[in-house]
């Protein structure tokens, strides 16, 4: 009887590790579960269109966990990552995020600047979108800018395919150019 080639490829796999180990450090011990990635791209996309576009200088894989900590990101949504139709669109810059496999939602930390597809920018600390919802969201204070001025917020809602967006705990208006 042959063993199955997934118990081949899992045991190739296995002895590349330990013939490796002695080469990586005598104080150090390899971690005990995932990978380090220098340099990831994540696609998600929902029928046939390219919805989310994730890019990180560094990703910390999580495989058990179904997480992906990342860094140094920048990330695409709706129209901005590809998609056809009259979907709005969304693109950002930030610190810190956290990429959840199974749920298809990211959450983003630290510094965030945004920009929608109208022209209008955004920054917060904190946000997290849902792909199921096409909605991003966030609790801290934002801020958002366009034309007419800036409009600030104890935290805001905007879905993307529809390009609506809402403060949320409160707004202030400050009119004119910056």
């Amino acid at each position: 009887m042959r063993p199955p080639a997934r118990l081949i490829s899992l045991a190739l796999v296995a002895a590349s590790l330990a013939a490796a180990l002695p080469l990586m450090g005598q104080a150090e011990t390899p971690p005990a579960a995932g990978l380090t990635l220098s340099g990831m791209s994540y696609v998600l996309s929902r029928a046939g269109e390219v919805t989310l576009l994730v890019e990180a200088k560094r990703a910390e894989v999580s495989p058990g966990a179904g997480r992906i900590e990342l860094a140094g990101v920048r990330a695409r949504v709706g129209k901005a990552a590809g998609a056809r139709g009259d979907l709005g669109g969304f693109e950002l810059t930030c610190a810190r995020r956290m990429l959840d496999l199974d749920a298809r939602e990211f959450t983003a930390v630290g510094g965030i600047d945004g920009r929608m597809r109208d022209g209008r920018t955004l920054r917060t600390e904190r946000l997290r979108y849902r792909h199921d919802r096409g909605a991003i969201s966030g609790d801290a204070p934002v801020a958002l800018r366009d034309d007419t001025g800036e409009y600030h917020g104890g935290g805001f809602e905007y879905w993307v395919r529809s390009d609506r967006f809402r403060l949320t705990g409160g707004a202030r208006i400050s009119q004119g150019p910056p």
